[in-house]
């Protein structure tokens, strides 16, 4: 129902405003995360499509090493032609022909999509400047090897990219109006699967999902209630609490068990003192009265000596 409203509501804004219907615009899928992830990163994740985003026809540029242009330019446009490659630039040129806004400018409005070798991509952030960044044409990373460059660079082609920030959400590029509905919702299915697997805890941080065109507004497809939220994670950390204590219970058991053996192996002080027989009373009797006779003298013997003093 999403996908229909979204493609009707693009058939009567173009109709109404005199435009072609040929006229195509992107559709997006947004994902609203419940936390911030972490860690953002401005590398773009390669996200496999059921169907193309791009058509063979469409114009790309591919950014490289300068001491690789020669053969990878003899490779892609000669050798093994790519359909839609149309443009190699070194990193030297960009830094000395593009290094003007304008230039860069009419290089963003000439091709729909930038590749780029994944070894010089941290040094094209500063190069290309945050034009490329806000209008979503950051250059895809590429790995540049002889072997199998081309059918690395139909993949890109073929793919979407998720890109994750330092916000609640992320946007991915799922297609564009001229496609069918089953077309954008296998594409949806496809990306959305993909993406989340790249998220930090997955489908336990997802909030939210719409689906929105580059003029329309967000259509929601999934939406959590907060106390859904809430629920799930008391479940979650109710069922965490019960394993945590079921394992010191299975571990405190056998302790106690030891406790009381060994109390009733060693008994108390007490306990252990047993009542003296009464032959060995009279024994214990004599033994003091005999003591007492052997004192006895020996008091009177002192008070003798200190009587002749």
């Amino acid at each position: 129902k999403a996908f229909d409203a979204l493609l009707s509501y693009h058939e009567k804004a173009h109709a109404a405003g005199g435009d072609l219907l040929g006229s195509e615009e992107r559709v997006h899928v947004t994902i609203v995360l419940k936390k911030v992830p972490s860690k953002a990163s401005p590398k773009p994740i390669r996200l496999p499509l059921a169907h193309p985003l791009w058509s063979l026809d469409c114009d790309m540029c591919l950014f490289m090493k300068t001491e690789d242009k020669p053969w990878v330019k003899e490779l892609l446009m000669e050798s093994k032609p790519v359909p839609g490659l149309k443009k190699v630039i070194t990193l030297d040129k960009l830094r000395t022909s593009y290094a003007r806004f304008e230039r860069r400018r009419e290089l963003i409005s000439t091709y729909d999509l930038f590749l780029a070798d994944d070894r010089i991509l941290p040094m094209l952030c500063k190069t290309l400047g945050k034009t490329f960044f806000s209008r979503k044409k950051q250059p895809v990373p590429v790995r540049i090897r002889r072997g199998a460059l081309p059918q690395t660079i139909q993949r890109a082609r073929d793919s979407t990219y998720l890109v994750l920030g330092g916000g609640n959400n992320v946007s991915v590029c799922i297609g564009n109006t001229s496609m069918t509905r089953k077309q954008l919702v296998e594409n949806l299915l496809a990306a959305t699967n993909e993406a989340v697997d790249h998220i930090p805890r997955k489908w336990a941080n997802v909030q939210a999902i719409y689906i929105k065109s580059d003029s329309s507004v967000a259509l929601p497809v999934l939406n959590k209630l907060p106390f859904v939220l809430a629920a799930a994670d008391q479940e979650r950390q109710q069922t965490q609490a019960e394993e945590n204590s079921g394992k010191t219970g299975e571990h405190s058991a056998p302790v106690k068990k030891k406790q009381k053996k060994q109390a009733g192996a060693v008994p108390d002080a007490a306990d252990s003192e047993e009542l003296p027989r009464p032959g060995e009373k009279k024994k214990k009797s004599k033994a003091v009265a005999s003591s007492s006779k052997q004192k006895a003298p020996t008091a009177q013997a002192g008070k003798k000596r200190r009587s002749t003093r």
